[in-house]
């Protein structure tokens, strides 16, 4: 994959997670409920991590033939500690 194919996907897959946010906005105001809008919420809690997920690997693997195996390493060790510390 070249870095134009990762940019590309990379764009695409945020544009997506954008989209879904928007249709959460719309769902919670149509539920109309406090805790309805929670549980959408937390639907989006929940996968709002694998696009990040996502993204940061296509990324990697548009740059990875550019960086040593050490950075790209080091990289997802701290996309890892991300996710941890979020928990």
């Amino acid at each position: 994959m070249d870095e134009q194919d990762a940019l590309r996907n990379m764009a695409a897959i945020r544009a997506v997670a954008g989209s879904l946010e928007i249709v959460a906005a719309a769902v919670m105001l149509r539920l109309g409920t406090v805790s309805a809008a929670l549980r959408v919420n937390a639907f989006l809690a929940l996968i709002g991590p694998l696009f990040m997920v996502a993204v940061t690997a296509v990324g990697l693997l548009g740059i990875a033939t550019h960086l040593s195996p050490v950075r790209v390493l080091l990289i997802a060790a701290g996309v890892g500690l991300i996710l941890a510390g979020t928990r």
